[in-house]
């Protein structure tokens, strides 16, 4: 599972290397990528002491919070050929039920990445008007999970990551997990029906009917 996390970050950070070029920035000899890349690992480890096994949930299916916690599960798209985004967050208890839900159509031309970001402070504002104690977040976009753990600077995604990271600090966050797609279905459905009907709808204390059959499912299992 380590060597699994290590390829995953290395992964990341070829990626982040490539995106800094995109933008204007120097190309970087790619021994020392990979050298750095190792390193930051090895000091990402001991600096947060994050188990290597909680990155990946093993299960495929949506797993319920630990009593006394909220869920929160969001996903992110970008739609092909145009200049629109679609995010989809959903906070539920240890039931299963849904406490607070958005789905959100954006005209903008975000990178899939950044994306992802804006969803989870939709998601973390929908939590901070319920007044959440403490929340758990999960995503299937691995690299998230890894930027909003490390100190890494990004030119564009710079001032969403800062929100997202001081709306984490102010709910009393547990951590920001990797889940498997399957997962995270809810979330995913949310994001479809931004794209079908091209709209924004918050839901409070109230399950959207899109995904009815899926929570109660999850409320049952």
């Amino acid at each position: 599972m380590e060597d699994f996390a290590l390829v995953c970050w290395l992964a990341w950070k070829l990626w982040y290397e490539r995106n800094k070029v995109v933008h204007g920035g120097e190309e970087s000899d790619p021994f020392a990528i990979l050298n750095l890349g190792i390193a930051s690992f090895d000091e990402w480890q001991a600096l947060y002491q994050v188990p290597v096994q909680l990155l990946v949930v093993g299960s495929d299916v949506w797993l319920p919070p630990q009593s006394g916690y909220l869920k929160l599960n969001v996903d992110a798209s970008v739609s092909p050929g145009s200049d629109h985004i679609g995010v989809g967050a959903v906070i539920r208890d240890e039931k299963g039920r849904i406490i607070g839900a958005v789905a959100k159509s954006m005209e903008e031309t975000f990178s899939p990445f950044l994306t992802e970001f804006i969803a989870i402070r939709e998601g973390l504002m929908i939590a901070k008007e319920l007044e959440s104690v403490t929340l758990m977040v999960e995503t299937d976009a691995i690299n998230v999970v890894f930027a909003v753990s490390d100190n890494l600077e990004f030119s564009l995604e710079g001032p969403i990551l800062e929100d997202v990271k001081q709306l984490l600090a102010q709910l009393r966050n547990s951590g920001v997990n990797h889940i498997r797609r399957s997962a995270n279905h809810v979330a995913l459905l949310l994001v479809r029906f931004v794209f079908n009907f091209n709209c924004t709808n918050v839901w409070i204390y109230e399950t959207p009917y899109i995904v009815f059959n899926f929570v109660s499912f999850d409320a049952i299992t």
